[in-house]
């Protein structure tokens, strides 16, 4: 019996999971997670319906480890949280900026967002980070929208069929999901400068094809996505360890290509493998053309490695969470081997 027991006890040490919640499995932070598990032994990943939905999971199961959520519900559940169930968790990375896109149709009498005031917007699932950050930047912007909660694929049939005026989305440019229908939407801008937020410009070719030029960059907001980890629930430190190696050492090679903090490990590490002529490639297929990184060739490798791991921030004022001990040391450990 005790034999039994012992067995069990090691069966369940070697394959007991360090869960990631994640988001629905057609998005990035589904494919991120993903990509980060299908290398680290022993990580795997729960899909979920976005930020709201990973609070929730994370606070309430004890095999959730990890998730990805944006900075901007992770404030707010922060201000909101007298149970202090949040306190336990730590950035582990900042993975990716995401930015909000605010969509009408090409033929719409709509030109800014003035003349979407106090009108129904298509917005996602109600436990959808874009969601939240929906009602968070109508009631900064006093703009009184009427959210419509939707899939995507319905709430982008109700815009067709004039049913909404708008689509309300957060994701990292381009959104994959929005490339079918460019030739009938177009992008409004948002100058407005708000907390949490900060000013971002997608690219006029990250959307452009030759079917369907776009001439104008798109002036809009962006928010952090993160990977927090609640460190009282590791079970082995070791995989966290590993898995925030495999991220600093992407993530490196990426930019020793001159590019950017792209989400899709598995296609940077095969392009890699082929040489930087692909990741170039990758790179540009992501952004439209070529990225800021390539602007920023000259620096050292230690400030490469920094731009990866942003640990010498504040991390309580930039992203509204302590920043993790574990990501501290890896990093420090990374900067001490390119001196």
């Amino acid at each position: 019996m005790k034999l039994l027991v012992t067995l069990v006890l090691v069966v369940n040490v070697l394959f007991a999971c360090e869960y990631i919640t994640s988001g629905e499995r057609d998005g990035r932070y589904y494919e991120f997670a993903q990509n980060l598990s299908s290398k680290v032994d022993g990580i795997c990943v729960q899909k979920s319906k976005g930020t709201p939905n990973n609070i929730y999971t994370i606070t309430t199961q004890e095999e959730i480890v990890m998730g990805i959520f944006q900075a901007d519900n992770m404030k707010l559940a922060r201000e909101n949280d007298r149970s202090h169930k949040l306190d336990n968790l730590k950035v582990l990375f900042p993975i990716f900026k995401e930015q909000i896109h605010i969509i009408v149709l090409k033929n719409s009498l709509i030109r800014d967002l003035d003349d979407l005031k106090r009108k129904d917007i298509a917005v996602g699932d109600e436990l959808s980070g874009s969601y939240v950050s929906f009602l968070n930047i109508s009631e900064k912007l006093n703009m009184d929208w009427v959210g419509v909660n939707f899939h995507f694929s319905d709430g982008m049939q109700k815009l067709r069929n004039g049913e909404v005026e708008a689509m309300f989305i957060v994701g990292k440019a381009p959104i994959k999901s929005l490339l079918p229908y460019m030739r009938d939407i177009r992008f409004l801008n948002i100058d407005s400068e708000l907390p949490d937020y900060k000013k971002a410009v997608i690219s006029a070719k990250t959307y452009s094809s030759d079917s369907n030029p776009i001439k104008n960059d798109i002036h809009t907001l962006e928010v952090d996505a993160l990977l927090l980890i609640d460190e009282l629930k590791m079970g082995q430190k070791t995989k966290i360890i590993e898995l925030s190696k495999l991220y600093i050492d992407s993530m490196y090679k990426v930019k020793e290509a001159g590019g950017m903090d792209l989400f899709n490990l598995a296609e940077v590490q095969n392009a890699i493998d082929k040489g930087t002529k692909q990741v170039t490639n990758i790179i540009n297929k992501y952004t439209g053309g070529a990225s800021d990184g390539a602007k920023k060739k000259n620096l050292s490798e230690i400030e490469k490695i920094e731009e990866i791991c942003q640990t010498d921030k504040n991390s309580l004022e930039v992203f509204g969470f302590a920043r993790s001990q574990i990501a501290i040391d890896v990093c420090n450990q990374y900067k001490a081997n390119h001196r």
